[in-house]
């Protein structure tokens, strides 16, 4: 059914970057478990860490960082459940026979593979060209919107249930209220930067998803996520 929908060139090396603060604790977990559903073990797993190198060198162009590899063969999924554990400025990365599947980090998760595709859209995405998209999927669809470019502070991030296509409805009587602009502390500011309200107009006008730091990623009831790729302004399901 959502075939249809779908670019019918398929980049196998199709892949989504998920900033770690759009998910729920332990969805990252989740994800990464359910994007293996397919795939064969023995898999392999680097870790990589950068660490710091204590030693003083006064007259030295030497970076004072070095990247601590270790690879280790993974055999099966409680195997790999146990390895799930990140330290400080580290990053996971699985292969399989060809390629690298996923990335696991501080910062997000990067997932690769034919179970990423691309939504054939017109251009760059735009909020309506995303919901237009999500509404088609099965309700509730859980809602995550990242407002860190334009908003918020980057981990700020606010999430709503859509029980219906009424999605600009949940935007105006739930997302709105929680961004008004601050009232300026005196009149000067007043004048030069007045405060208005909030709409939905303004708010398509000044929140773009392709923002570094915006994003909306959105989980139907039929288990499938859409995401909004900041790099090519691509509608993500996965």
């Amino acid at each position: 059914m959502m075939s249809k929908d779908l670019s019918n060139h398929h980049n196998p090396l199709e892949l989504v970057v998920i900033p770690s603060h759009a998910l729920r604790d332990r969805e990252a977990t989740y994800l990464i478990f359910r994007h293996l559903e397919n795939e064969q073990f023995p898999l392999l797993i680097e870790r990589k860490r950068t660490v710091k190198d204590s030693r003083k060198r006064r007259f030295s162009f030497k970076s004072q960082e070095e990247e601590h590899v270790t690879t280790k063969t993974i055999k099966n999924r409680e195997m790999l459940e146990s390895e799930l554990t990140l330290s400080s400025n580290e990053v996971i990365v699985l292969r399989g026979e060809r390629n690298w599947i996923l990335s696991y980090y501080e910062d997000g998760l990067t997932l690769q593979g034919n179970q990423v595709k691309r939504v054939a859209t017109t251009g760059i995405v735009q909020i309506e060209t995303f919901f237009e998209h999500v509404v088609r999927g099965a309700f509730p669809i859980r809602l995550a919107f990242g407002l860190g470019g334009t908003f918020a502070p980057v981990e700020n991030v606010f999430r709503f249930i859509l029980h219906n296509p009424d999605w600009k409805g949940l935007i105006e009587d739930e997302l709105l209220p929680q961004l008004q602009i601050p009232k300026a502390k005196n009149v000067w500011q007043s004048l030069s930067h007045p405060t208005y309200e909030q709409t939905l107009e303004t708010f398509t006008i000044e929140f773009h998803p392709n923002i570094l730091g915006n994003f909306i990623l959105a989980h139907d009831a039929n288990d499938t996520y859409s995401f909004i790729d900041h790099v090519n302004g691509d509608i993500k399901i996965f």
